[in-house]
């Protein structure tokens, strides 16, 4: 391993020992957690190549091993928003520490690049609050709360999605540098998925982003993404009572922007987001090559009332390949979760939408994709949406803020609604409008909306809550 990106693996320990302080004390965990921190610490320091790929190193890597199964129980005890962050952030940490004695464990392997990679200053570092939108807290908007949005993701997390207990190859002195590469990288993306940060610090993502950089510049897939051609069913709306079409707005102006959002009432905006590069660049292709190795949550089943709705934990070139590509009737989306956070260069393709500015000084994306005849089924949320589409085509039935929509009574699911929109009679007013490439819809607060993806999708929210400033 090279001398530089040792130095930024200690100087990143470096800032967890100085910052996490406050464990919980008498606590069985925090004892092994400082254990391992320690030793790992030691060993990266050591100029000893036996310590870091030999018996020590082992040593450390299965006490670390050890460490993550501890938080994982301490993770899956009762309710997950009742998780103490501090269990999120030990084991985000505990995931890294197991990366990282992974990567130093094969002298074969290729050290990534680490010239991108910032080195950690504890001067510069965010206090972390929970007003402000990198948090994890499930009280804010940037969490993927059942209350904020549509799917009782947060709830299930951590109990639906089951733990790699084996990124690691058991033999590694038998396994090729792209094995221990994408050991390393799983232990990271299990970090983002289930851990928190410190102090909103992003050497995970770093770490992560320079490990799937080495594996794609070495890759050796050949997965042509190809897409089948899936009818979606073409309802004739005659259980609607009256329908009416969304007003399509060509670039409004700021105030005209304000006078749209006062009126209440869903409008489509175009070329507000003809500049971002996403629009040519976000293709399933892309995401395969750029990220096929990066593991994520997937939602599969019709839709997250269904009995068969789970989530199961992925490759993104399998995702793809398993529901993009595929013409079976499997449908997975990946969606309620935060692929921003997980992949921060994604934001680089995007842009904030000023409008929202004029409302608020703060707003949440969410990212969305998926194949043909993924469903969310009609719903509110607690947020002003400015919903755009980047790659394909939705369907979009809206419904103002009324009461009348049958919601279910538990509290899970006290934003969504029983009937089903393309075979229900429902006498009240609908919006209807499809959406493509290009194209944002303003979806008022509170108001219902049925989504239907016509085609493989792309597409980012961008929610605010606060009124006009």
């Amino acid at each position: 391993m090279g001398d530089k990106i040792k130095r930024i693996f200690l100087d990143v320990l470096q800032f967890y020992t100085i910052n996490l302080t406050k464990l919980p004390d008498h606590d069985h965990v925090s004892a092994v957690f400082q254990d391992c921190l320690s030793i790992t610490t030691d060993i990266l320091s050591s100029n000893q190549s036996d310590e870091v790929g030999g018996a020590k190193g082992s040593a450390a890597l299965f006490e670390c091993g050890v460490l993550r199964d501890l938080l994982w129980e301490r993770l899956n005890i009762g309710h997950w928003k009742d998780v103490a962050e501090v269990y999120r952030v030990m084991y985000r940490v505990a995931r890294l520490m197991e990366a990282i004695l992974t990567m130093t464990s094969c002298d074969t392997m290729a050290t990534p690049s680490c010239d991108t990679m910032a080195t950690p200053s504890c001067d510069t570092m965010a206090t972390p609050s929970c007003d402000t939108m990198a948090t994890t807290s499930c009280d804010t908007m940037a969490t993927t709360s059942c209350d904020t949005m549509a799917t009782p993701s947060c709830v299930t997390m951590a109990t639906t999605l089951s733990d790699v207990t084996k990124a690691t190859p058991s033999d590694v002195t038998k396994a090729t540098p792209s094995d221990v590469t994408k050991a390393a990288l799983l232990h990271c993306d299990m970090g983002l998925i289930m851990g928190a940060p410190l102090q909103n610090e992003q050497f995970t993502q770093e770490i992560a982003d320079l490990l799937q950089k080495d594996l794609s510049r070495n890759n050796t897939r050949h997965l042509v993404v190809e897409i089948p051609p899936i009818p979606n069913p073409v309802p004739s709306f005659q259980n609607l009572n009256d329908i009416v079409t969304v007003p399509i707005h060509h670039q409004p102006s700021m105030e005209g922007f304000v006078q749209l959002v006062q009126v209440g009432k869903p409008f489509v905006m175009r070329g507000v987001i003809d500049h971002w590069i996403a629009l040519s660049k976000w293709t399933p292709q892309y995401f395969v090559d750029r990220f096929g190795d990066r593991t994520v949550p997937v939602e599969v089943g019709s839709s997250y009332t269904s009995a068969n709705w789970t989530q199961k934990l992925m490759t993104m070139e399998m995702f793809v390949k398993e529901h993009v590509c595929s013409a079976d009737n499997s449908v997975g989306y990946l969606a309620q979760f935060d692929l921003f956070h997980h992949i921060p260069s994604l934001r680089n393709d995007i842009a904030p939408l000023d409008y929202i500015s004029l409302f608020s000084e703060n707003s949440v994306d969410q990212c969305w994709f998926g194949p043909a005849g993924t469903v969310s089924p009609l719903h509110h949320d607690r947020y002003h949406n400015l919903f755009c589409q980047i790659h394909g085509h939705k369907r979009f039935i809206m419904f103002g803020r009324v009461e009348a929509m049958a919601a279910h009574e538990s509290t899970l699911l006290s934003n969504t609604s029983q009937l089903d929109v393309e075979s229900d009679f429902i006498k009240e007013q609908a919006w209807y409008v499809e959406v493509g490439p290009g194209d944002v819809l303003y979806i008022p607060l509170h108001w219902w909306h049925h989504v239907r993806s016509l085609s493989v999708s792309f597409s980012v929210s961008q929610w605010w809550k606060e009124s006009m400033k």
